[in-house]
């Protein structure tokens, strides 16, 4: 069972990593990117209130960063 989960979660994570790599080559998705911009802020918030330092210290900012990058694929504009 591990081990099709290991699977289920690579195929997705690949599936995710294409729909990427279609938006950086131009392919008029930035529609479908605001899952992506919503789930990055939200991990802002969560990441915020964790009680690891370390989570806090790392992962805020990643977040923001991701969700910096995000925002303009979200809306459009690259």
């Amino acid at each position: 069972m591990r081990r099709c989960r290991t699977l289920a979660l690579s195929v997705v994570l690949a599936l995710l990593a294409g729909f990427q790599v279609a938006l950086i080559l131009g392919a008029p998705l930035g529609r479908y990117a605001w899952g992506d911009l919503a789930y990055f802020v939200l991990g802002v918030v969560i990441n915020a209130v964790s009680r690891s330092k370390p989570e806090r210290y790392v992962m805020v900012p990643v977040s923001i960063l991701l969700a910096a990058l995000s925002f303009p694929i979200a809306m459009g504009w690259a």
